[in-house]
């Protein structure tokens, strides 16, 4: 029991950085795509961003609300990926959604499994947007 809580702090912790990282990234695009939508006196995507980062720079401009969006990847992004890929490997290891190679491959089996997994992903993700939801943005 104490490994599968280690491999799934491990896989909650690597969710929470890879979410962190792709903030990084999409942050920027996003500061860019809220300025335009506000303020709409940018002629497009480049003369918005250029134009944040003369008037508060890279920092203050493009990165504005970014401790918030690592904060929000760390809690609701770890969670999310992290116990998703670790319920994966504990199903795929008990084969609970996966059929055998052995077992011939009927739509109606293959349907059946993609709606339970469906199912069951959204559940989880429902119940933590519902529990989550109101404290994260």
């Amino acid at each position: 029991m104490v490994a599968a809580a280690g491999a799934l702090v491990t896989k909650m912790v690597i969710a929470a950085f890879s979410g962190m990282g792709a903030a990084t990234i999409c942050h920027p695009l996003d500061v860019v795509r809220v300025q335009m939508q506000t303020e709409g006196a940018y002629k497009n995507a480049i003369d918005c961003g250029s134009q944040v980062i003369k008037r508060e720079g890279i920092k203050k401009g493009l990165y504005a609300g970014i401790s918030a969006a690592y904060l929000r990847q760390w809690l609701y992004g770890s969670c999310r990926i992290g116990i998703y890929a670790f319920l994966l490997e504990k199903a795929q290891q008990k084969k609970y959604f996966f059929r055998s190679a052995q077992e011939p491959n009927r739509v109606r089996s293959k349907t059946v499994d993609g709606y339970d997994q469906r199912r069951y992903r959204e559940l989880c993700r429902n119940t933590l947007r519902i529990s989550v939801g109101p404290y994260v943005k």
